[in-house]
């Protein structure tokens, strides 16, 4: 036995002999230790799924249990995120599956223990290829070879981590990076459909809400009342639940299971909705406590920010917000009145916005579970969070035959993404638009950071205020994100907006220049106009370098009111002019039908003011000025 292999095992076996504790309940019992073949961390974990907070052991090998498991605790011991914080959970669960149980199966079909193919170069090179057509494998072995390679004093061994081997590992994921399809824009039709049929669904439930709320206390009276698990003897009402809801009930299943699946169907309708209007991820919407939403109602129109705490896996908890809309509270209220009464059975959760120390805050989806299995109030007394579907096609509260993609959703996506081959993929023309809560977020993102793709169709109307309000507080603030909303910036959506602002900007002028049907007018919009005239596709022709322009700053675009800005610099001509600053600005496109908007906007303005006002005088100088430059243009074009 080698000096390397026998340092190795003497530490392996003094961990184990050690059996560190590893997790423990809110009242400070022993959930694992080392030498457990299941190891349990979900009280740590931010994630919605049970199973990937345990490690089953079990699954490795026998022979080499020892010394995997030893590995896996330097990674959780030692590893740390890119904030310099420990690794979470889902980031241990990934690399226990993906890198550390294929070290093990390598191992047992090439009879060599895991830490000499860790230790030597050759071994490493083969165990390395074997595996390397796998991302998923290709980035955890990365980052735990970089780990053991930095702490040979701890692990016990020098690992055979060559330039030659990193610089392969690395390659290979660029070229996964490279073939990865970016997460789809959901195209405006789209995207306002799932944003009606959502709240039309909140608003049904909230007609009968008071209702609702009673059944679940009288299900769960009878529940912990009876010893008869499936309650058969006992009939509920579920018809006053009035027509749509009862239907649903039915459809799905008889009585209490119908309930059940309503229960959690609108439980996941809450979800993308605060989804769509935070951009938060799914596992960041289902850690949320129920007092999650603040409101500042000091402004006119209501501040709104919802507030979570992100638990790493160390167990301190880390505040962090997200910018959202005042709506967002009718979703927190209904979500209040299915959990509550199940909180109020469960003596260790408090409901309360104040949470006692001896007790844990109710989660925002508290599991549905408790009306279905008596037993789970005592299996879960501190009350486990509810397993939602996390693809909307698998709620069968909507009507999937609005999402069917049409030839101009496909006419969007294709504008937006054209070297992607949509027809021949799951966004083809006739099929039902496959909703993902990832792609919430980055067409959050995208149409907030951009406001001429927020107007296209009726999304402003659905995101106007809220747009404007992530513009604000990811934009302008971006210098302030970090302290202002305590979370990591690549974490958060706010980051995610930066980034894609330049792209939001380059999209923009694509449909509000190159696509555009109407006369461009304006110093600038003329440019274009006889750009376009002499060769339709002359941008187009090499998109990836265009884009690059708006990446690099030296290429802008702002929608305006009278239509965009090309300007690279801060505009300086509208602090003492308003909208009519742009009419003899050389930056400045202008549309016929947006002057048209903006006089029909300052004229309604306009007979709100008495006209011996300092307002009225002042905007009805800028209407007359629109209304002769309207004129003066059609005339020309006529």
């Amino acid at each position: 036995m080698s000096a390397n292999s026998t340092l190795i095992t003497l530490n392996t076996e003094q961990q184990l002999k050690e059996n560190p504790v590893l997790s423990k309940d809110i009242d400070g019992s022993v959930i694992s230790r080392l030498d457990d073949n299941i190891i349990d961390l979900s009280p740590y974990s931010t994630s919605a799924s049970k199973y990937s907070s345990k490690f089953n052991f079990q699954k490795v090998s026998p022979k080499y249990r020892g010394q995997i498991k030893f590995l896996w605790y330097m990674l959780f011991k030692y590893g740390k995120g890119k904030n310099n914080n420990n690794l979470s959970v889902s980031t241990l669960y990934k690399t226990f599956n993906e890198f550390l149980c294929k070290l093990s199966l390598f191992s047992v079909k090439n009879d060599i223990e895991p830490i000499k193919v860790l230790s030597n170069e050759k071994n490493m090179f083969v165990f390395i290829k074997k595996n390397a057509n796998s991302r998923p494998f290709l980035k955890t072995a990365q980052s735990s070879l970089s780990l053991f390679y930095s702490h040979p004093q701890k692990t016990g061994f020098i690992v055979s981590f060559p330039e030659v081997l990193s610089q392969y590992i690395a390659n290979k994921i660029k070229l996964s990076d490279a073939h990865l399809e970016q997460t789809a824009l959901i195209p405006p039709r789209l995207y306002t459909g799932i944003i009606n049929q959502s709240w039309n669904l909140i608003y049904e439930h909230q007609r009968h809400h008071l209702k609702i709320t009673s059944l679940i206390i009288e299900i769960l009276d009878s529940r912990v009342s009876t010893s008869n698990t499936h309650n058969r003897s006992i009939s509920y009402d579920f018809e006053i639940l009035g027509p749509v809801i009862y239907g649903y009930i039915k459809k799905q299943a008889n009585g209490i299971r119908g309930f059940i699946k309503y229960l959690t169907a609108i439980m996941g309708v809450c979800k993308n909705l605060i989804q769509i209007y935070s951009g938060m991820r799914s596992n960041e919407v289902l850690s949320l406590n129920s007092h999650c939403l603040s409101l500042d109602m000091n402004n006119i129109r209501p501040r709104a920010r919802i507030i979570g705490n992100t638990t790493k896996y160390i167990g301190n908890k880390k505040n962090a917000q997200w910018v959202t809309s005042s709506e967002i509270e009718h979703v927190i209220s209904l979500l209040h009145s299915i959990t509550k009464p199940i909180a109020d059975k469960l003596p260790n959760v408090s409901f309360s916005p104040t949470v006692p120390k001896d007790k844990k805050p109710c989660p925002l989806f508290l599991s549905i579970q408790y009306l279905k299995q008596p037993q789970y109030l005592d299996k879960k007394p501190l009350g486990a969070v509810g397993t939602l579907n996390t693809s909307l096609t698998m709620n069968g509260l909507y009507d999937y035959s609005e999402f069917i993609i049409s030839e101009s959703d496909s006419d969007f996506m294709q504008k937006v993404e054209p070297d992607r081959d949509w027809q021949n993929s799951s966004f083809a023309t006739g099929l039902s638009f496959p909703f993902k809560g990832h792609q919430f977020r980055r067409s959050l993102a995208v149409y907030s950071a951009q406001s001429g793709l927020v107007s296209i169709g009726s999304l402003q109307n659905q995101l106007k205020h809220l747009c404007q309000e992530v513009s604000f507080y990811y934009r302008n603030g971006a210098e302030n994100a970090k302290g202002l909303f305590g979370i990591p910036p690549q974490n958060h959506i706010g980051d995610l907006y930066n980034k894609l602002k330049p792209e939001s900007d380059f999209l923009a002028y694509l449909f509000e220049i190159i696509y555009s049907e109407e006369k461009l007018l304006g110093i600038q919009g003329r440019a274009y106009q006889n750009l376009k005239n002499k060769s339709e596709n002359h941008i187009l022709s090499d998109r990836k370098h265009t884009l690059k322009q708006f990446n690099n700053g030296s290429l802008a675009y702002e929608t305006t009111s009278l239509g965009g800005c090309s300007s690279i610099e801060p505009c300086n001509k509208r602090l003492t002019r308003t909208i009519t600053a742009c009419i003899s600005c050389e930056h400045a496109t202008i549309k016929l039908s947006r002057v048209q908007r903006a006089i029909e906007t300052l004229s309604v303005y306009l007979d709100d003011h008495p006209t011996t006002s300092v307002e009225y005088r002042s905007e009805k100088s800028e209407l007359e000025a629109l209304i002769s430059f309207r004129d003066k243009k059609r005339n020309i074009l006529e």
